[in-house]
């Protein structure tokens, strides 16, 4: 039988009973149908599958799985086919472990360098984020696992995720903010899409009609489930109704009777219940034949293997003067910084994984090196207190060796899902550290362990500085194999390094006011805020180096009429020392252009492995489709466009014009004024952003009366606020252990921003939706309305 079929021969329970999940990680199933519950578990740079019984916000620990670098790391890769054989691994681990969706990749656009998941999330380019997605996506699924492509949409930042208003003018949203997900959903087809905490131009993500409905549904003809990240649904019947499939974790005692309710009352009817049900039912099918493959061994040395592979193409090499890498296994060096030994591979917070086989560079070093070998810790990792006695060490051993290496970075209170960074600034032991040891007439290695940009300060006193983000269990082997030539490096960011926060655009706008954000910035993130300023970054968008040389040759544009397309074709010649992978990237602008556009965007690209002394022949490929704006549609712009291509957004070697023809008419944008305030470094007033945004922009909802989505953290200053407070830190309290450093940042403020429906799921339906309203109604002075509440129940 079909899914439709089954959906047919339910009673409304049944039915109901599908829309929110049987426990916390496991989805109801049909038992009359032989349809097991399944299971989701959290990824994605490795299996999070909670071991033992689940905490009441799932983040207790986990079994040991191979932690892969995360998605900042691994999309400095820009290799697809890597990144593929890296989603089949993960796929080959759920089937161990009797997983049929893992909830990953995560494709946001990193708005602003503090975001605190940026670590989790890909680029700030749109198109390198969606086809990362789609080839992780792709490699999952072929070992007959779901992946659930997250969060849509609009989440980028941590501040009040719960709550705050996402306000992104709809050119800005559709070419920038959701074209990783149509990209990755029309292409890869995920089994899964997770709705985001937020709201979007006043609508919650997980009720978002335009989102749900017209824009995935309609148009990309997605067919598979929408779940809600965990807690986030809102208002159970309008999510019913606009395109929601799944809330989770379970909710039974809170949502069932409320759509009940609704239904007996004809808010909504049984034939939405029925085609939302269709879908789970039709998941629960495809992750029921799986159970028959369930693998008992995966080969976790190979897992392992690729881990290292992967960390190798991703790591960067920023600075290399004077050809101060590679080392050589006769130098003396000194290893210094307490990462060295207890490295920061992974982020933290629901992406946590517990490794395998974790390896360290000290241990990697003294492979190589044996008795060249010294160490100096450096740092306390475990305080921000600057020790002199560990600084003084660092000074002393520096004097009897040829080079110094040092491992800086962010540690794990720094970033971490559930708030976002404060600054750029390494801790100032790191900083002080680089200082002095920069003024020794030693060369100077610097090495980052962090999840998104920091400042170096001092940069022009290091002679090389690499860039190895948090990259997984294996990257102390990479990092090794690297620094002592036996792979030469070819990582590129996929994200810019900005010298200060006020060269950006968006941070006059980041993270917003309490209850909204808006993204006066539109397009101008990035590299696209650097080519409008016309600036230049600490290191650009698509930047990096290698050992070897590469030189571009040869190349031709050829406009296909026929086809609509735009080929490009040339040689890419190696003439260094190395063998090494180019990273080739073919930028687009549209001169003269009636509407606001960035300077230029990514158009293509693609990674080459290239042995020294040889040349090698590409092509690559622009579809006219891809250069198409919205404008209630999809329309492409007639007239000219420039075609470059680059070894990064600021690296180009060669300029092509090329006229495309369309039938399509735009509107002219009234945009100028608007270009030269970007350029100029003004704020985007009111005036000038209703042009973005195409009308009112509308106003920020005020904390008071309190309601529903009202944060604990508002209320906190209020005795029944304070109560609710403490109820909830005794709770997690007796789930987290004071061990448990590296995420009490997160749970803090999690509570902080916890709106207060969260407080009836949080309560596993003690708190109905009744008292919790009658305890507002109190806060909000309404006293005789809130006792009558509390008395009715």
């Amino acid at each position: 039988m079909n899914a439709k079929e089954i959906v047919n021969q339910l009673n409304i329970d049944q039915l109901l009973s599908l829309f929110t999940g049987k426990d916390f990680w496991n989805v109801s199933g049909i038992n009359e149908f032989n349809l097991k519950p399944i299971t989701l578990t959290d990824g994605p740079h490795g299996l999070r599958k909670q071991a033992g019984n689940h905490d009441q916000i799932g983040l207790s620990s986990s079994i040991p799985s191979t932690c892969f670098p995360t998605a900042s790391c691994l999309a400095s890769s820009w290799n697809l086919p890597l990144i593929e054989k890296m989603g089949q691994a993960l796929g080959e681990s759920c089937l161990k472990e009797d997983v049929s969706v893992i909830l990953g990749p995560g494709t946001n656009i990193k708005r602003h360098p503090l975001g605190g998941r940026n670590f989790e999330y890909f680029s700030e380019d749109p198109l390198l984020s969606g086809k990362i997605s789609e080839s992780m996506i792709q490699g999952i699924q072929s070992r007959g696992v779901g992946a659930c492509l997250k969060h849509y949409a609009v989440n980028n930042q941590e501040y009040r995720r719960m709550t705050i208003n996402a306000i992104v003018d709809e050119r800005t949203l559709r070419e920038l903010y959701l074209k990783p997900f149509e990209i990755a959903i029309k292409k890869s087809k995920p089994w899964m899409l997770m709705s985001s905490y937020n709201l979007i131009n006043g609508e919650y993500a997980s009720e978002h009609n335009e989102l749900l409905n017209k824009i995935l549904r309609e148009e990309w003809k997605y067919e598979g489930v929408v779940v809600t990240d965990w807690g986030a649904n809102n208002d159970p019947i309008k999510a019913l109704k606009n395109g929601l499939n799944l809330e989770m974790p379970a909710n039974k005692n809170i949502s069932i009777p409320r759509i009940k309710k609704a239904l007996k009352n004809h808010e909504i009817s049984e034939e939405i219940i029925k085609q939302r049900a269709e879908k789970i039912v039709d998941l629960l099918i495809k992750a029921n034949q799986i159970r028959d493959n369930l693998r008992k061994d995966v080969d976790t040395s190979y897992h392992h293997d690729l881990a290292r592979e992967i960390a190798s193409e991703s790591i960067i090499l920023l600075k290399n003067d004077h050809d101060t890498l590679p080392l050589n296994h006769h130098q003396k060096v000194l290893l210094v910084g307490e990462f060295a030994k207890k490295p920061r591979y992974q982020g933290s917070g629901s992406s946590l994984i517990q490794p395998l086989k974790l390896t360290n560079l000290f241990d990697e070093f003294k492979k190589t090196l044996r008795d060249q070998l010294k160490y100096a810790r450096g740092y306390d990792l475990n305080s921000e207190l600057i020790n002199q006695d560990l600084i003084d060490e660092a000074l002393l051993m520096a004097k009897e060796v040829d080079i110094i290496f040092l491992m800086v970075g962010l540690p794990e209170i720094y970033e971490s899902e559930g708030f976002d960074r404060d600054n750029l600034e390494l801790p100032l032991s790191h900083q002080i550290l680089i200082q002095k040891l920069s003024t020794l007439s030693i060369p100077l290695v610097l090495c980052l362990s962090n999840g998104g940009p920091v400042k170096i300060p001092g940069l022009d006193k290091v002679d090389a500085v690499i860039e190895q983000y948090l990259s997984g269990e294996a990257g102390a082997e990479a990092l090794s194999n690297i620094v002592f030539g036996r792979l030469s490096p070819s990582g590129k960011l996929a994200e810019t390094f900005p010298n200060e926060l006020d060269e950006l655009i968006s941070n006059d706008y980041f993270p917003g006011n309490k209850t909204q954000v808006e993204y006066r910035e539109s397009f101008m993130i990035g590299y696209c805020n650097y080519d409008i300023k016309d600036l230049k970054p600490m290191f650009p968008f698509g930047y990096g180096l290698s050992y070897t040389k590469f030189i571009y040759e040869n190349f031709s544009l050829y406009n296909d009429i026929e086809t609509n397309k735009l080929r490009i074709k040339g040689q890419i010649k190696n003439i260094g020392k190395y063998d090494g992978k180019e990273i080739v990237q073919v930028y687009v602008s549209k001169e003269n252009s009636k509407v606001l556009r960035p300077i230029k965007s990514l158009k293509a690209f693609g990674k080459y492995m290239i042995c020294k002394g040889e040349s090698i022949d590409i092509e690559l490929v622009i579809d006219y489709e891809d250069l198409a704006i919205y404008q209630n549609d999809y329309l492409i712009e007639s007239g000219e466009y420039k075609v470059l291509i680059g070894s990064s957004s600021q690296e180009i070697h060669e300029t092509f014009s090329a006229h495309v023809f369309s039938n399509d008419k735009l509107k002219d944008e009234n945009y100028h004024m608007i270009i030269d305030l970007y350029k100029q470094g003004q704020k985007i007033d009111d005036s000038a952003y209703q042009e973005i945004y195409k009308g009112e922009i509308p106003t920020s909802r005020p904390i008071k009366p309190y309601h529903i989505n009202t944060t604990l953290g508002d209320v906190s200053h209020l005795w029944i606020g304070r109560l609710l407070y403490k109820m909830v830190h005794k709770q997690m309290k007796k789930v987290f252990t004071d061990t448990d450093l590296r995420i009490q940042k997160m749970i803090e403020k999690s509570i902080e921003d916890m709106p207060l429906r969260s407080l009836m799921n949080y309560s596993q339906g003690k708190l109905s939706l009744r008292k919790t309203k009658a305890l507002i109604d109190l806060m909000n002075k309404s006293y005789f309305s809130g006792l009558i509440k509390l008395i009715l129940g």
